[in-house]
């Protein structure tokens, strides 16, 4: 509520849920198609790690600049 104000909390609660769950529908299918092609559990874990490890970088990459 203090990003955008008591008069828009409600607003941006809704979109922020509606997008929440869009990207949880996304994820799972494409973790299901990927699954369709013989990727493990495993690989996907560490496609999984191999994203966060480059989002971890974009953001410090981001707050040096």
């Amino acid at each position: 509520a203090s990003l955008v104000g008591m008069e828009n909390h409600a607003r941006y609660w809704s979109m922020m849920t509606l997008a929440y769950a869009a990207s949880q529908f996304i994820a799972g299918y494409v973790f299901s198609y990927a699954l369709n092609f013989h990727f493990t559990y495993l690989s996907m874990f560490w496609m999984g790690l191999i994203v966060l490890i480059l989002t971890l970088i974009c953001y410090l990459l981001m707050l040096i600049n």
